[in-house]
């Protein structure tokens, strides 16, 4: 999916930008619980963020990875950490090459972990 939005001009990411990438992000969460829910799994908020926490973790470094629990919800979450480190992929946004062309780049690193946080920030909101 590409997102037409223009890098900030400071290099800081966009709110906007931030927000359109954090309602996708709602949509996969969604879509995950609803397969989990097939698969006869209940998750529960906490469950959740800890799979945010997880991905922020790896993404910064600060997170060795954990042994999965061997059961069919431990594969499933491990599945959703890998999934949710994975979309960011298909995210791109507008900038302006040294020859002054928009091009699309995949969002950095930065952007995503923003993001990431973010969308922590929402599903805890959620949840209390």
């Amino acid at each position: 999916m590409i997102l037409p939005q223009e890098s900030a001009p400071s290099g800081k990411p966009d709110l906007s930008q931030i927000q359109a990438i954090v309602l996708r992000l709602e949509d996969f969460l969604a879509t995950t619980v609803e397969e989990g829910q097939r698969l006869g799994l209940t998750l529960s908020a906490p469950q959740i963020l800890s799979v945010i926490d997880t991905a922020l973790g790896r993404l910064q470094g600060n997170d060795s990875p954990k042994p999965v629990e061997e059961t069919v919800e431990g594969y499933f979450l491990d599945g959703f950490t890998e999934a949710l480190l994975q979309e960011h992929l298909g995210i791109y946004e507008k900038v302006k090459d040294p020859d002054g062309q928009e091009v699309y780049v995949p969002i950095s690193d930065a952007l995503w972990i923003e993001c990431l946080r973010a969308l922590h920030e929402s599903v805890a909101k959620i949840a209390s």
